[in-house]
């Protein structure tokens, strides 16, 4: 995946007006505690199907759509060796079928599942890869895009104990090839990447919840990333959690959204389009405390809202002005600490999906039109 197909993946939500209640939400059942979620066609036939990653039952769940309803995935489960925590899709060998990429909170490797085309999944050669080597591994970080312009895609992995990133390169056949890890300043939460120099290349940013400021990396096109002179980028308030890259302003160049471990506030960072973050825009409060934000035009008005699940208060909305400003926006039924933004009936109105750990399922909340 390309880096104009990773920023691509911010698609539209919708809802009424900023209290809307949305209808009904369909909770699909899946293993015991899911604690992130991730959304895209498995099979080729054009639909948008799910996959949770179900810590209690350490395996994960493929749900398909078929027919308006979900069913699971052929063949087994994909399942791991310890409690899987984060959660994406990749192209890791270059046939155009999303696999599967997943990292366990006390592991140091990633592991990985090829498709079959028809969104059965088996484990890839080498997996899991060791990324991090140390006693005691902590992994708070997974992003995917495709670094070395070869066309897979390749793996960055956070650990926050080492204090560091590694960059895991797809080697076309399915397989990861480690690199060494980049230090960081502090210890790193979930990250982001996006380009944020507008060269066409992936930049990495890492929240450092115990630095107070955000690291801004520059990608190199080749898989290595190197700090840019104004990093790390104080934040408004201490141990930033997570970040969402984002064009708040539409002035063409990508934001930062972060939300905080102990905090309801999110620190904004305004992008100047050649690499750099700047707190430009005072600190917004939400509803409620969000753990990893999104982007998407919930309302449909052409700029973009940030969306943020809050554990047992559900999905949180923020809608945006499109000049950086973001005010309440509503909430929408979830949980867990993470959302995906997707159109799952392709009728144009996209749903807020989101794992609930102490309901075993994923809520899929539909959106709708002003």
């Amino acid at each position: 995946m390309n880096i104009r197909t990773l920023l691509a993946t911010v698609v539209v939500a919708a809802c009424d007006r900023a209290t809307a209640v949305p209808r009904a939400a369909t909770r699909i059942p899946v293993g015991d505690r899911p604690v992130d979620v991730v959304a895209a066609d498995l099979d080729g036939d054009g639909a948008i199907d799910l996959v949770s990653a179900d810590a209690g039952a350490r395996t994960l769940s493929v749900r398909l759509r078929r027919a308006g309803g979900w069913r699971p995935g052929p063949g087994a489960r994909p399942a791991l060796d310890a409690e899987p925590h984060l959660l994406a899709t990749a192209d890791l060998d270059g046939d155009g079928d999303r696999d599967l990429v997943a990292t366990a909170h006390d592991r140091g490797g990633v592991y990985a599942w090829l498709n079959d085309g028809a969104g059965g999944f088996r484990p890839a050669a080498g997996s899991p890869r060791p990324v991090f080597v140390g006693p005691r591994p902590h992994n708070h970080g997974l992003a995917v895009a495709d670094l070395d312009g070869d066309g897979d895609d390749d793996v960055v992995v956070a650990d926050q104990g080492a204090a560091a990133v590694a960059v895991a390169v797809a080697d076309g056949r399915g397989g990861l090839v480690a690199a060494p890890p980049i230090p960081l300043p502090a210890q790193p939460y979930p990250i982001a990447l996006g380009d944020l120099d507008r060269n066409g290349r992936a930049d990495l940013v890492a929240p450092l919840i115990t630095g107070q400021a955000i690291a801004v990396l520059r990608g190199d096109g080749g898989g290595g990333f190197a700090p840019v002179a104004s990093s790390p980028v104080p934040t408004a308030r201490p141990r930033p959690y997570a970040v969402a890259l984002c064009d708040l302003d539409r002035d063409g160049a990508l934001d930062a959204v972060v939300t905080h471990d102990d905090d309801d506030a999110l620190t904004l960072l305004r992008g100047d389009g050649v690499g750099g973050l700047a707190p430009t825009w005072p600190p917004v409060a939400s509803a409620a405390r969000m753990w990893r934000p999104t982007c998407a035009d919930v309302d449909g008005d052409g700029a973009l809202d940030v969306v943020g699940a809050a554990g047992q208060r559900g999905v949180v909305v923020l809608r945006g002005d499109g000049h950086g400003g973001l005010r309440p926006g509503g909430a929408a039924p979830g949980g867990g600490w993470t959302v995906v933004v997707a159109d799952l009936d392709r009728d144009g109105r996209s749903e807020l999906i989101s794992p609930d750990p102490d309901r075993d399922v994923i809520v899929v909340s539909p959106g709708r039109r002003r």
